[in-house]
């Protein structure tokens, strides 16, 4: 083999490696995209340089969980072309991660593939009791563990001067129902509850009332 030769067969390997690694040079182009996992209200707009991109939600599994969106911006990058993917605008109701933490550029993988994971807002769900005089009152949402109001709560004796006490349930998800109902009245007394019932929004649930009296 000529020198020629094997000069021409070493820069057609050099080439072929480079391509094969994601460094195909300045003529190439790469796709910016990925996934988001979790996605159930859209629009999520996500950015990167100056292209934006709407990714809305493509429904649920046959288990209910949702479907993995793909997403692509509209433009492609040239080899060398930094890039870093974040919000513009949150998904309504959720709470989206971008998986890229810092700026990268194109060409040093084959493709450019960044993952967002987004979960479900939830707010806690509680009120005020009043009138209450003795022990026993438990109070439960819907299947939940029952929580017991006393009048020993840590913590609550301002609120006893003024006779009332705080409750408060865990968190229920954005367009969840809830409903707070009594599971053991007090000794001697009879509670009601007011707005026990509902659906979830975007705040927390403080106006749950349940109003104490003696029996006669």
């Amino acid at each position: 083999m000529t020198l020629f030769s094997m000069r021409a067969a070493l820069a057609l390997l050099l080439a072929a490696s480079l391509a094969s690694c994601g460094g195909g040079g300045s003529k190439e182009t790469y796709p910016v995209g990925g996934t988001v996992s979790g996605l159930v209200y859209g629009p999520l707009v996500l950015t990167t340089g100056s292209q934006n991109v709407n990714v809305n939600p493509a429904g649920l599994e046959t288990n209910g969980t949702p479907k993995l969106v793909t997403y692509t911006f509209p433009q492609t990058l040239s080899y060398g072309d930094p890039y870093l993917i974040t919000k513009t605008a949150e998904a309504p109701h959720q709470s989206c991660t971008v998986l890229q933490t810092a700026a990268d550029s194109a060409g040093h993988m084959v493709t450019i593939n960044v993952g967002v994971s987004c979960t479900v807002n939830s707010n806690l769900v509680g009120g005020t009791v009043t009138g209450l005089t003795t022990e026993g009152l438990q109070l439960i949402n819907g299947s939940t563990t029952p929580i017991p109001v006393t009048l020993t709560v840590a913590g609550v004796a301002a609120s006893q001067a003024a006779g009332t006490l705080p409750f408060t349930f865990g968190p229920v998800l954005y367009n969840a129902t809830y409903g707070i109902s009594i599971l053991t009245q007090p000794t001697g007394q009879t509670c009601t509850v007011t707005n026990g019932n509902g659906v979830m929004g975007d705040a927390a649930i403080t106006n749950v009332a349940v109003n104490c009296v003696n029996n006669p």
